[in-house]
């Protein structure tokens, strides 16, 4: 290699070693010029109940038991007796099997109705249940699918003028709609007036340690200063398949107000390109929103849109990361109308993409922002069917000026009804940039981006060292 050469290929390695020296793609906080949501830790929290307690708060007059059959983990069983020698007041015991109980024996309740049971005030009474797989089209989601040794069961709504709790039989945790029976261990994170604990199943392996779980729903939980937040949020880790969905929130499965209990795959990632699973569920136990049915599709947008940006707001994710995210969910075509497919996959992949081009058109116009909209949806008062798609819309249009007709760059209303993916609002480079481009940055990615970012530095370094060997007129003995 003559001089003249030796000078080009230096100056060539130069310019194609500078990457290197630029930190490969990596998580951070957004830019100056993003809005940020706000950090306020929650407040006015209202009390989270447990059927380890009555609903009065009063002592319980009869305890039931709850325990699984040895020869059979999917068949519950609630043994009642009296706590004390108080005379029991007038009245009943109700118990309420939703979808994922089917009373299979009792003594002492009778059958009111389909799934609702009354004790008839005889002795010792108990009941039976086995555990269903619950369908919730075009969703399932199985209970029944637990690693060996592990027992996560609902637990029936009770009530009655009779003041009953509900204790495990021996070892357990019972939160208010689900029990784990069994040894377990459990962590807790503060965060404002409201405690998440993380209820860990002796046989479970979380996929991250629970502190670092805890902390991303902890960020979640500063991050929305709207809505209702329970004083106790309970999360039970679960070793098994949910079937499905990687988790859910029991009450969400019927499209109404979630409670604050939540059920998470172990395994369920942090981070992926679907959802932010951990933040995603927690999100839920803050939706207390009723929605019309075109407009359903909201509850599971709003869950992974708001579980993108408090990961981009907390530093969890970059802007590019969080574009790649955007990318890769619109690359998801399903030939469906969004506002007639609420439970699919295209509220929970596309419903995000149309939110963030409702919340970039807000802040693009105003100081609002799209968990203004959240807050307004959590206290609007509508009737019972809930906000309706033409009030949701309404809201926006008023927010960002437009008092008359939608803007002509976005429609809500064709957005929804459209069977092509929409066109989100990222927050990166030019918008006609390939999603097949922003993709590269999902944080699945990034690893091995950044494996094959170095190991092709090294390589070149290489290179380019033997080079300057021979262009130095130095040997190198072979």
């Amino acid at each position: 290699m003559d001089r003249r050469d030796g000078t080009i290929f230096l100056f060539l390695s130069v310019i194609l070693l500078s990457p290197l020296f630029i930190p490969a793609p990596s998580s951070g906080v957004p830019l100056d010029d993003d809005v940020d949501m706000a950090e306020k830790a929650p407040e006015n929290c209202i009390p989270s109940p447990r059927a380890t307690q009555t609903h009065s708060g009063n002592s319980p007059m009869m305890v039931g038991e709850v325990s699984t059959k040895k020869s059979n983990g999917n068949i519950v069983r609630i043994e009642f007796t009296r706590t004390s020698n108080r005379a029991i007041p007038d009245g009943t015991i109700q118990l309420r099997f939703g979808s994922f109980g089917n009373v299979t024996k009792a003594e002492g309740f009778s059958k009111q109705s389909d799934g609702i049971y009354n004790w008839d005030r005889s002795a010792d009474p108990w009941i039976e249940y086995r555990v269903n797989e619950t369908h919730s089209e075009p969703n399932e989601i199985d209970l029944t699918n637990q690693a060996n040794g592990s027992q996560i069961v609902p637990l029936p709504a009770y009530g009655g003028a009779v003041q009953v709790a509900f204790e495990p039989a021996q070892h357990g945790y019972l939160g208010s709609r689900f029990a784990y029976l069994g040894e377990y261990e459990t962590r807790s994170i503060q965060a404002g007036c409201q405690e998440i604990t993380l209820i860990i199943p002796s046989n479970a392996e979380l996929v991250k340690p629970p502190d670092q779980i805890l902390n991303a729903l902890n960020e979640t939980a500063y991050r929305l200063p709207v809505g209702r937040a329970y004083d106790h949020v309970r999360v039970f880790g679960y070793p098994g398949d949910l079937g499905d969905v990687a988790g859910f929130v029991r009450g969400t499965e019927y499209g109404v107000n979630a409670g604050p209990e939540v059920i998470i795959e172990d395994q369920a990632p942090l981070g992926g390109p679907l959802e932010f699973t951990w933040r995603h569920e927690y999100i839920h136990t803050r939706q207390s929103f009723a929605l019309t049915s075109e407009l359903e599709w909201v509850r599971e947008a709003s869950a992974n849109y708001f579980a993108y940006r408090t990961a981009l707001d907390s530093g969890s994710i970059s802007p590019r990361e969080y574009d790649a995210l955007l990318a890769w969910n619109h690359g998801r075509n399903y030939a469906k109308q969004l506002a007639n497919h609420s439970d699919s996959r295209v509220a929970y992949v596309w419903g995000p993409l149309i939110l963030s081009k409702v919340d970039a058109r807000m802040q693009s116009t105003t100081s609002q922002t799209l968990l203004d909209t959240f807050r307004w949806m959590n206290h609007a008062e509508t009737d019972r069917e809930g906000i309706t798609l033409n009030q949701f819309q309404n809201h926006t249009l008023r927010e960002t000026n437009h008092t008359t007709s939608p803007p002509p760059e976005f429609n809500l209303t064709q957005a929804i009804t459209t069977t092509e993916p929409p066109k989100p609002a990222y927050l990166r480079g030019p918008q006609w940039l390939p999603a097949e481009i922003r993709e590269f940055w999902l944080p699945v990615n990034i690893r091995f981006l950044r494996l094959a970012y170095r190991f092709a530095g090294i390589l070149w370094l290489v290179i380019v060292c033997v080079n300057i060997a021979e262009y130095l007129g130095l040997t190198i003995e072979k």
